[in-house]
């Protein structure tokens, strides 16, 4: 759950385990994504289970939410885990997806296509999962890279531009914090 700065309202993930295999794993879950007025309690629903979007960061001006997508199950090549970034219009209903994919400036050699595949959001000192608000359009987010190459080399803190729909890698991932 997470207020939307600018508003009187929250962003809150409703869960259903209807479908959950094992109760100590996320296989199976699914989240859908509210929006409520706390003044006029109205609710809208802005995702659907399909989606499995959690974990809503508001943007300082809540025009964007920064979402995770997936249950978070994996194993050593694969992590059912993703960056989502959701753009609100002044309703608060749904504008656009972005995706990583959406972004320019990944230095990798892997498809750009791909990189839903082998990319997982991850939590560092400087960025919890699903990233932190640097201001109202620059995300800063660890990603993670799996199974392409040498790691270290593309396994990072990013900062993902909005505007421009550009990332850029601040450094390594598990490097000392720079007071980002």
């Amino acid at each position: 759950m997470a207020w939307i700065p600018t508003t009187n309202a929250i962003v809150y993930s409703d869960r259903d385990r209807t479908q959950q295999l094992i109760e100590a794993h996320t296989v199976g879950r699914r989240d859908e994504l509210w929006i409520v007025n706390t003044e006029t309690k109205s609710k809208n629903r802005i995702s659907e289970a399909e989606e499995n979007f959690h974990s809503a960061n508001a943007s300082p001006d809540g025009r964007y939410l920064a979402l995770l997508s997936g249950t978070g199950y994996g194993d050593a090549l694969f992590v059912d885990l993703n960056l989502v970034i959701m753009e609100l219009d002044q309703d608060l209903q749904r504008a656009a997806i972005y995706t990583l994919v959406d972004f320019t400036g990944f230095q990798t050699n892997i498809n750009k296509d791909d990189l839903r595949d082998y990319v997982i959001p991850v939590s560092s000192e400087d960025a919890e999962r699903p990233g932190r608000w640097l201001n109202a359009t620059q995300l800063l987010v660890g990603l993670e890279w799996l199974g392409v190459g040498p790691q270290d080399e593309f396994t990072g803190l990013y900062l993902l531009d909005i505007r421009t729909m550009k990332a850029v890698r601040i450094r390594d991932l598990f490097e000392e914090s720079q007071g980002l």
